[in-house]
């Protein structure tokens, strides 16, 4: 009997000792074969913020920069403005051949250089390189109507100040900021019939031509 007895405890300890072994070498494996946790940031975050950043630090360069074109112009315009108050309503205008004297009151023209009823005054800046072809395009118009069309092409540079003048006065008379663009002003016996900003097509600059004549 106490054989027995002797005989399953020692298979019992047995038993226990080969089962606690066998758990410890799978928690070691496991321990092993397990990655150690790593904290990732948030990278949704951080690029919505840096995104953020950007698009504030666009918005503020964008605002800067329609301050400074605002105020560029407003100088533009006062500068036009104080500039035609302290000229007189009289120039001495030149062109390639001929000197002539121009009266320029309001919308009003009185021109000393000829006699026709209708006066297109053009004024080019130096540098435009399409006003050349606008030019013969003034050219054809005034040897077609003859006897009633005359053409004074001016080119506003720093070296003539008369022009320069005149070209405030005009602009300041007809409410406009030209910038750079050309100008071409139309007089029906010396009265402000149009004007075109810009290069303007010869089919629109003979047309008013035209109903200029028949006024």
């Amino acid at each position: 009997m106490q054989k027995n007895i002797l005989k399953d405890t020692s298979f019992f300890l047995s038993s226990t000792l080969l089962i606690l072994i066998v758990f410890t070498l799978n928690s070691c494996e496991k321990d092993k074969h397990e990655t150690p946790t790593i904290l990732i940031e948030n990278t949704t975050e951080v690029f919505i913020s840096k995104d953020k950043s950007i698009q504030t630090n666009k918005q503020k360069v964008i605002e800067e920069e329609t301050v400074e074109e605002k105020n560029i112009t407003m100088l533009s315009q006062e500068n036009a403005t104080t500039h035609t108050k302290n000229i007189s309503n009289d120039f001495t205008l030149k062109d390639e051949q001929h000197t002539y004297q121009v009266t320029l009151l309001n919308r009003s023209l009185t021109f000393s250089g000829t006699q026709k009823p209708i006066i297109i005054i053009n004024l080019f800046k130096s540098n435009c390189a399409a006003c050349l072809s606008q030019i013969n395009v003034f050219k054809k118009l005034e040897k077609k109507y003859s006897k009633e069309l005359f053409v004074l092409n001016l080119f506003d540079n720093a070296q003539d100040k008369e022009i320069i003048n005149f070209a405030y006065a005009i602009q300041n008379n007809l409410d406009i900021t030209l910038g750079t663009k050309p100008l071409s002003v139309i007089y029906t016996n010396g009265v402000y019939y149009n004007h075109f900003e810009g290069l303007a097509p010869i089919e629109m600059i003979n047309h008013d031509i035209q109903q200029a004549i028949k006024k």
